[in-house]
């Protein structure tokens, strides 16, 4: 019993004991149960009001006011649905509270504290997400503000928090015709920002890509809206606590997923409320290099000019971490679209060697100085004297870019040294023998064993130059069965491709120093599926590995037993898999 409760119980029974007639006591018997449960009730009731009156005092909400608390906290948002790009600031916001973000048309964030300001034709466009936007500081203290008053021309900060590649480049293609710009500048954080081109729900639903051939289809357009639904009790309930609003302070915090889902909002509003993330079978590099390749025809079709500004997050030059591989990527396709590259990385690794306070200067901090936030005005204002300096010279890229080793077609040759899948530790392979779905294509078995830990086989392939290399092979399993394909050299580089059947979603990992990752899953007959996988490697000789799995990247387990069936594996120079050859009766190179 709570301490609230002892002090009522105690004066209720003193009370009761005071004035209750004798005679009436044996009379009629009240149960302790009862009279222990209505205090205790009572007690939490007088408890929660008090503690509603004082977390309201506080927060300086109405006493009295009866609402459900997550739709007045989605209201408030700056924030607006948007039926191709999932959402956008609202138009003409203008808001007293410290760091709120002010707009005016088209959701453009202001870059001064009380001016007028229009959108002007032939300004500079920014767009990208909260770090373009500039979370956690002023209007004057976001990069294009800085950007603004450094070069004393009109800079329009049309940055959206949380948004991908695959939005960003969108909300460029649907403010180019109206501001007509001369340059147009892309903000990406890496890698964050290029993973959320995976995703068709990023907190709420978004535009996507899927390959389709050598191109990329949007999908998801109109982007779904989030609506209340006919809900079960447990719903009901929580609109019911949600009224309340200490109830609302503690559980938005400690379980925002429970609490949102399926909160109201308006017809106009955006709710991130119930923070669902849902994959997409694609590629987000490849997705990010496709748009910026359309975007940058586009520009060049109107004579603007594009610079990709690439940011980071503070914890990665705090650990002294290398440049993200998706930042290496996109650097290298933006320049090949046409874009300038503006990068602040290594002007960030020269302050942090030097000190890292210094470094956090340039973030707004949190927890002690043990989070990084995003940039504060000092850190923007490093970002706009790095795109002054870039937009001085309007032919020479910002950042150096690596020269690419060849990405040919594919030759068609089988470099694989043999066809059959080795055994190794803990694998068992098992020769089928049913019709495979090519002539000469031994089909084989993988069955894991009692043994926790990974079951996996190898083929060894040889090549003759360093290069793209593909490797492709057929599988066919239960719709639930995972698989982990890998793709090594013999200096160390490679990728790394988990599949899952059911659902033909996939992730890569880079391994050493391979660029130009690529997966792709076609669908053959029979039940059959084809995998391949690609990457740009350094050496000339290697290994691939067929690896059985439990879910997407669970791949050490024991019992109970999952099984693959596969056949038809090959190795070839090029970036895409050719039909499939036996290493001994294929054609031969040329």
């Amino acid at each position: 019993m709570t301490p609230c409760a002892l002090t009522l119980y105690a004066f209720s029974t003193a009370f009761v004991q005071k004035t209750r007639p004798a005679c009436c006591i044996m009379k009629f018997p009240i149960s302790t149960i009862a009279i222990n449960s209505a205090i205790t009730v009572f007690s939490c009731v007088v408890s929660v009001a008090i503690l509603e009156a004082a977390v309201r005092y506080t927060a300086d909400v109405p006493l009295f006011a009866v609402e459900d608390w997550r739709t007045v906290n989605a209201q408030k948002s700056t924030a607006r649905y948007d039926s191709r790009l999932g959402w956008v600031h609202r138009e003409n916001v203008r808001a007293d509270s410290t760091n709120a973000v002010n707009t005016i048309d088209h959701g453009i964030r202001r870059n001064t504290l009380d001016q007028v300001e229009t959108i002007e034709k032939q300004a500079i466009l920014a767009v990208g997400d909260s770090f373009t936007a500039g979370s956690e500081v002023e209007d004057n203290e976001s990069w294009p503000a800085h950007l603004e008053a450094l070069i004393g021309e009109r800079v329009l900060n049309a940055g959206v928090g949380g948004f991908g590649v695959d939005q960003i480049i969108l909300r460029a293609e649907q403010l180019i015709p109206v501001v007509q710009p001369k340059t147009v500048l892309v903000g990406v954080l890496a890698p964050d920002d290029v993973r959320r081109a995976q995703f068709s729900s990023y907190g709420a639903p978004k535009p996507y890509f899927l390959p389709q051939g050598d191109e990329f289809v949007l999908r998801n357009v109109p982007v779904p809206r989030v609506k209340a639904e006919k809900t079960p009790v447990s719903d009901a309930i929580r609109r019911s606590m949600a009224r309340v609003y200490s109830f609302h302070m503690i559980f938005s915090r400690l379980a925002p997923q429970w609490w949102y889902t399926r909160a109201n909002v308006s017809d106009d509003a955006v709710s991130h409320a119930a923070q669902t993330y849902e994959k997409v079978a694609n590629n987000p590099i490849q997705v990010s290099c496709y748009l910026f390749s359309r975007l940058g025809a586009k520009l060049s079709a109107t004579g603007a000019r594009g610079l990709l500004v690439l940011q980071h997050g503070g914890w990665v030059q705090a650990r002294q971490h290398e440049r993200s591989y998706d930042a290496d990527e996109l650097i290298q396709c933006a320049a090949e679209a046409g874009f300038g590259v503006v990068d602040e990385f290594d002007s960030l690794r020269t302050i942090v060697e030097g000190s890292l306070t210094e470094l956090q200067s340039h973030y707004v901090m949190h927890d002690n100085n043990s989070v990084y936030g995003h940039m504060s005005s000092k850190g923007n204002a490093l970002v706009a004297n790095l795109i002054a300096e870039a937009l001085k010279n309007p032919t020479a890229p910002a950042v150096k870019v690596a020269e690419a080793l060849p990405t040919p077609e594919s030759d068609g040759l089988n470099r694989l040294t043999a066809t059959n899948i080795t055994s190794l530790a803990h694998t068992e392979a098992q020769v089928l023998d049913y019709k495979p779905i090519h002539d000469g294509a031994i089909v084989q078995r993988l069955v894991t064993t009692d043994y926790d830990g990974e079951h996996y086989g190898a083929l060894a392939w040889s090549g003759t130059d360093a290069g793209a290399y593909t490797f492709s092979v057929y599988i066919r399993s239960d719709p639930d069965t995972s698989v982990r394909l890998q793709l090594h050299d013999d200096k160390g580089n490679g990728v790394i491709a988990d599949y899952a059947a059911d659902t033909e979603l996939f992730d890569l990992l880079r391994i050493g120093n391979s660029r130009k990752l690529r997966f792709r899953s076609e669908k053959a007959r029979n039940g059959w599926t084809r995998l391949s996988l690609g990457a740009t490697l350094e050496g000339t000789n290697g290994t691939v590995l067929i690896q059985l799995s439990k879910g997407l990247g669970v791949t050490s387990f024991g019992s109970p037993s999952v099984t693959l069936d596969i056949q038809a594996p090959m190795v070839e120079t090029g970036i895409s898999p050719s039909p499939w050859c036996h290493p001994t009766t294929c054609k031969t190179s040329g």
